[in-house]
């Protein structure tokens, strides 16, 4: 759809560029004609590379970071989850997916640490645009000190 909108921009443009070329070329500059056909060239090719990217960004299942960071935000304010750890997001079609791991107190029982799941979960598909789905990982928080090896 996209590229079919931008296909559309390049036809107006280009139909306003052949009644350009043609008033030039009445008015008797003779190379309006070649100059505009020049100038229809390059706008051709720049919608072709900038919709090629994009399709191509979108079938290497390619978000924007902007996406990374409000999954991760929404996700961060829900009541009980200490941080998020992991955020990931893929295409699959027109349907965008969030796979994501939310760091909670380590002594809350499974019940509690499913629910904060389930209230991630309708954070995001509710405030995250184009989210069909959001699978919610919930890890303890590790409150040792980082870096160094744990003993038994």
């Amino acid at each position: 759809m996209v590229a079919d909108g931008a296909h559309a921009r390049t036809d107006g443009l280009t139909s306003l560029g052949v009644v350009a070329a043609t008033l030039g070329v009445l008015a008797g500059f003779e190379r309006a004609d070649a100059l505009v056909g020049l100038a229809i060239t390059v706008a051709i090719v720049f919608t072709m590379w900038h919709a090629a990217t994009a399709v191509l960004h979108r079938a290497l299942d390619g978000t924007d970071e902007s996406t990374l960071s409000l999954i991760e935000a929404v996700a961060g304010a829900v009541t009980g989850v200490e941080h998020v750890a992991d955020a990931r997001a893929r295409w699959s079609g027109h349907r965008l997916l969030a796979d994501l791991s939310v760091v909670v107190e380590p002594s809350l029982t499974v019940v509690a640490g499913h629910g904060i799941a389930e209230r991630v979960q309708q954070a995001l598909l509710r405030e995250v645009p184009r989210l069909a789905d959001a699978t919610v990982h919930v890890d303890p928080h590790d409150h040792g000190p980082h870096g160094s090896a744990a003993t038994p």
